[in-house]
């Protein structure tokens, strides 16, 4: 007689309901879009949902049922495809030909290198050593992280023009965000505040007032107009 140790499948499945990432109809569950999360690049969903099956798939490492953990793959997958199909207004067959099956797509990292990210199923295979004996920090938590700001990577600093170590810098302060906006219309408002690229140099001089060049605030500056969209 052997002890066996399993991934509570059933909980987790309801725990994905409850967070919203599934419904039930008819007896089924089906994936549905995280309209909350639609207004983040879609660099930044892939990376998100994958951060959330990997909290799980590395808990339940040493589970003798380890391989189901596919069925919250499945889910996870499908609300991300919905969530981008609403996101950019893409019809089923128009985001096959462009993320693929595995959700995949490239992007430019700070240090300039194009890389690929996707949403693959991970080879699940048990590890009986990794039973870790602590409390499961929720992996939907990661559903909740705040956004502040959002930015594209590839633009360079808006002083010196070099495309290392990019940050924003914003112009307006996130207390002039009104207080009596909806957290949706909160979250709007952050994203929209007036920002500029700046390397991280020219960053510390502003914020340390070693800054003497030009008026930042007369420099074009960033501000997200969509979902796929900047100027």
């Amino acid at each position: 007689m052997n002890i066996t140790m399993n991934a509570p499948l059933k909980d987790l499945i309801l725990r994905l309901e409850t967070s919203e990432f599934i419904r039930l109809k008819d007896n089924k569950y089906n994936a549905r879009p995280k309209v909350t999360l639609s207004l983040l690049p879609t660099r930044d969903l892939i990376l998100r949902f994958r951060s959330i099956f990997k909290g799980y798939t590395q808990y339940y490492s040493f589970s003798d049922n380890i391989e189901k953990l596919k069925y919250i793959y499945i889910f996870l997958r499908n609300s991300l495809e919905k969530t981008i199909r609403f996101k950019e207004k893409l019809k089923k067959d128009e985001f096959l030909r462009i993320y693929g099956k595995n959700i995949r797509m490239s992007i430019l990292r700070k240090d300039g290198k194009r890389v690929s990210i996707d949403f693959s199923l991970p080879l699940l295979k048990r590890s009986p050593n990794r039973f870790l004996g602590k409390t499961l920090s929720d992996p939907l938590g990661s559903k909740k992280w705040r956004i502040s700001t959002i930015f594209p990577f590839d633009r360079p600093c808006a002083n010196c023009g070099t495309h290392h170590n990019i940050e924003m810098h914003h112009i307006k302060h996130i207390r002039t965000v009104n207080p009596k906006l909806s957290s949706f219309d909160k979250m709007v408002s952050r994203i929209n505040r007036k920002q500029i690229p700046l390397c991280q140099q020219c960053h510390r001089s502003v914020h340390n007032g070693l800054y003497y060049g030009f008026s930042l605030k007369h420099y074009k500056y960033t501000r997200w107009t969509g979902p796929s969209k900047w100027q």
